[in-house]
Formats: structure tokens, sequence, C-alpha cells
């Protein structure tokens, strides 16, 4: 699937468009349009297939800190899984169930986590027993993301199977701003990009591996 730059889709929307003199849609509207584009394309992929945004990466402690930051491209707080492995070590984080059990919670526990919203810091993971060691890489957070934004001409569009909706979406746009006749096509060339977006989400689908795996969960808490 081609990745498409910033640079290379401006390009084309110009030569389509015929914009290479224009002086009344200028480049900055140009990129507006296609973020605008790519909210829309955000927001149906969240809504219908998120894990299509699922991603991992590696969060820092702090001997002694409570608080790790965020992957800052997460997308409303979705953690999907939180895993420690120091290499002897393997389990995955869970969110403490009730505040109650915060006081009880021993330093030598495998961590636990829940998520605080703070007024000056914004979401943050706060680590319950505190961090027993420095590193970046024994905690990995899986978690939907947002999409790209571009932001340069070597920005890429992390969304190529629906580069094309994108391509449309400014073209609508532009044809808006000039009152141009061919508005009304290019509607309807957008709206069946739309559609076809739409059911190519619908129907992506997980591996057809439909394997119940066993629930250890309860014999690893009590470890």
């Amino acid at each position: 699937m081609r990745q498409w730059t910033w640079s290379e889709l401006k390009e084309k929307l110009q030569d389509d468009l015929d914009l290479q003199e224009e002086q009344f849609i200028d480049e900055v509207e140009l990129l507006a349009y296609a973020n605008e584009a790519i909210d829309d394309v955000e927001a149906e992929i969240h809504s219908l297939y998120e894990d299509y945004f699922l991603t991992s990466q590696s969060v820092s402690t702090t001997l002694g800190s409570r608080t790790v930051a965020l992957p800052s491209d997460i997308y409303a707080w979705k953690i999907r899984n939180f895993m420690f492995d120091s290499g002897t070590l393997h389990y995955e984080v869970f969110p403490v169930k009730s505040l109650r059990k915060l006081p009880g919670i021993e330093p030598e526990e495998n961590y636990r986590y829940i998520m605080r919203n703070d007024p000056a810091a914004g979401m943050q993971i706060r680590l319950y027993p505190i961090a027993r060691e420095t590193s970046s890489t024994n905690l990995t957070l899986w978690y939907i993301r947002n999409a790209s934004v571009l932001t340069s001409d070597v920005s890429t569009c992390d969304i190529p199977e629906f580069a094309n909706y994108v391509l449309q979406h400014v073209k609508v746009r532009c044809y808006e701003k000039e009152g141009h006749p061919n508005l009304p096509q290019a509607m309807a060339e957008r709206d069946r990009l739309k559609l076809l977006m739409v059911e190519t989400l619908e129907n992506m689908k997980d591996d057809e591996n439909d394997e119940i795996p066993q629930d250890f969960t309860h014999y690893e808490e009590h470890e």
C-alpha cells in the first residue's frame, strides 16, 4: 500500500485542480482541508474498527516515582494491555479495581495502576506500588492511537487505504470555496468513497482463530 507524503498529496491536488498558480486557495488551506478529512476518517475507524490504530510503546519508570507518562498519541486514553517484562519476571499490570485497596498494596507486589486526570499535568498512569527500578523497557503499553496529523511536506498519511477519500474531501472543499460547477459531482464521489471506506472497515476482521484462551488471572493475582 502506497504511503503518501503531504508533498505528494498536495502535488496531485494542485495538478487535478489546476492550482499551481492559484492565489484564492493557498497551501495552508489545502493542508487544513486534508487534516479535516483525516479527522473524518479517524472517527470512522475508531467507530468501526479501532484496532486499525492498535500499537505499542515502552513507557519509562523512575525509581521511587509513582507517575508514568502516557504516549502522546494515545486516543481517548484507550489502553488495551499493560505488560511488565524484566527478562526474568513477566506479568500483566492490571488496573486497581477499587481505590479502597490502595493503602493495602505492599511494596513487593506486582504493579497495578490507576488513571488520574491531573489538572496541571493531564492524564497520567499512577503505579502501585511505586516504581522499584529505573527502566525504559520493562513496561510496555498496548493502546489505540490517534491518526497522524499532516504538518509538513515530509509528513506521511498513515491511513493509506483511505488516501483517495482524503484527496476527494479536499477537492470538495476547494470547489465549495470557488463555487465551482463540478461541486455536485465531487460531493457524490466523496460520498461514494466514504461508503466504500465504511464497508472496508466493517469487513475488517481479526484472524480466524476462535480458540478461547484460558483465564489464569485468579492464580496470577495470588502468586
